[in-house]
């Protein structure tokens, strides 16, 4: 057996934050009515207590910490910190619009650990931002790379047609303009940790996943 996973109650946090709407409508009369909806969240999560590895596992040559680099930036910086929304309805007679725009703050993502401070540098080589830490468990002087994933807007639209009381055909797209989240940092594969060699080049922790524009169409039947 070369590993094992156990549920642990290692860690207490503490959340404070905002959350504000706000929505307007429009009567435009003989052209329908127009809704906009506002809303905004900011919120920080930070660890007020993490407990220590315990003897038992140090016992066995642990020497990784029980809760590590990595699932304390997942809890404090793994997701936005301020999240907007921004979206604009139209309805009138059997037709309907919606389309909304989402921007997801800024989040942070361990992307290697114990790195010799050449690798670090190979890094920098037109990567993407990232900040570095001591390693926690690795060779003295090592590093541990915590990289930024950027701001991000993604817009979705659809298109709905009331074709009678109780059936509505929507068309619509979700990420209308392909947006990606930032790219991993690029390694090589003498680079241990996230490694990627082409076959992920986005982050797993992408607040709002990394595969593009997405289509669809859709018929709705409500039974009364």
């Amino acid at each position: 057996m070369t590993s094992v996973r156990y549920f642990s109650n290692a860690a207490d946090t503490r959340t404070t934050g905002v959350d504000a709407s706000a929505r307007y409508l429009w009567d435009l009369a003989d052209h329908g009515r127009l809704t906009a909806t506002v809303a905004y969240n900011r919120n920080k999560t930070e660890l007020t207590h993490v407990a220590s590895t315990p003897a038992q596992l140090t016992a066995l040559g642990v020497r990784t910490p029980l809760f590590d680099v990595t699932e304390r930036t997942r809890v404090e910086k793994g997701q936005p910190r301020d999240n907007l929304t921004l979206a604009l309805g139209w309805d009138v007679g059997r037709w309907g619009l919606h389309l909304g725009t989402h921007r997801y703050g800024e989040i942070e993502g361990v992307a290697a650990t114990n790195q010799s401070a050449a690798n670090v540098a190979a890094f920098a080589q037109g990567s993407t931002r990232f900040r570095t830490l001591p390693t926690e468990a690795g060779t003295a002087g090592n590093l541990d790379v915590i990289q930024t994933l950027e701001a991000r807007w993604v817009t979705d639209l659809d298109i709905a047609f009331r074709a009678t009381d109780t059936v509505t055909l929507v068309v619509g797209a979700n990420n209308l303009f392909n947006t990606y989240p930032t790219r991993n940092i690029a390694t090589t594969p003498q680079v241990s940790g996230a490694d990627t060699f082409g076959v992920f080049p986005y982050s797993e922790l992408s607040p709002f996943g990394w595969s593009g524009t997405y289509y669809y169409a859709r018929l709705e039947a409500r039974f009364q």
